[in-house]
C-alpha cells in the first residue's frame, strides 16, 4: 500500500511539473538603455502570446509617445497598447500599463526597450532602473490559455535589476514532501 501511495505521489508530481509553463522577465539596468528580456522556459512547447506590465501601484509610467519617449522591439515584430489603467485610454504617452501582443508566438526569448519614468514631476529627469520596478504587476499569456503572473522582485546579487520568474518550483517541493512522507511511513512500519 505504501508503495502504491509513493508511486501515485511521484506520478502526480511528474505530470504536474511537465504541464506547467515557465517564464522569466528581467530588466537589468536603466530602462532607457537596457532591454526587458522575456524568456520562455517552458518544457512542453507552450508559446507566449502576450505580456502585460502594470506599474499603476508603484509610481511609474511607460513613456511610449512624444518627445523623449522610447519603445523599440529588438527581436522581431509585436503590437503594443499602452494605456492609463484608471481610464483605459491612451492619454499622452505616459501610461501605467503596457500590453504587448507578439506577431509570432515567443518560443524562447524576446527583448524590447521602453522608457519608464517616475510619476512625480520632481523626478522628471531621474533615470529609472530595474530595482525601481519592484512590485510592478506582470501577466504572461500563453497560446494554451494558461496565464502566469506575479510582481517584479529583487535579483539576488544585482542591485539595479528586477525580474519575474514563475512558477516557483512547487512541484519539486511537493515531490520532496511526498518522499519525506513516504520515508516517515516506512520508518513507522
Amino acid at each position: 500500500m505504501r508503495r502504491l501511495i509513493s508511486a501515485a505521489v511521484l506520478a502526480l508530481c511528474s505530470a504536474s511539473a511537465a504541464a506547467i509553463p515557465m517564464v522569466d522577465l528581467t530588466i537589468d539596468g536603466n530602462t532607457w538603455n537596457d532591454p526587458f528580456v522575456l524568456e520562455n522556459m517552458s518544457t512542453e512547447g507552450e508559446l507566449i502570446s502576450s505580456v502585460s506590465i502594470d506599474l499603476s501601484g508603484i509610481g511609474l509610467v511607460f513613456d511610449t509617445e512624444g518627445l523623449s519617449s522610447k519603445l523599440e522591439f529588438l527581436d522581431g515584430d509585436a503590437d503594443y497598447v499602452a494605456y492609463q489603467k484608471s481610464t483605459g485610454e491612451t492619454v499622452d504617452g505616459s501610461n501605467d500599463v503596457l500590453e504587448i501582443t507578439f506577431d509570432e508566438l515567443v518560443s524562447d526569448s524576446f527583448a524590447w526597450i521602453v522608457d519608464v519614468d517616475f510619476v512625480d514631476p520632481s523626478l522628471t529627469y531621474v533615470s529609472v532602473f530595474g530595482n525601481d520596478m519592484f512590485g510592478g504587476l506582470v501577466s504572461v499569456f500563453f497560446d494554451s490559455g494558461a496565464t502566469l503572473g506575479g510582481q517584479f522582485s529583487r535579483v539576488a546579487g544585482n542591485d539595479d535589476a528586477a525580474h519575474l520568474k514563475v512558477p516557483t518550483p512547487a512541484p519539486l517541493a511537493l515531490l520532496a514532501a511526498g518522499l519525506i512522507g513516504g520515508g516517515l511511513l516506512r520508518r513507522r512500519a
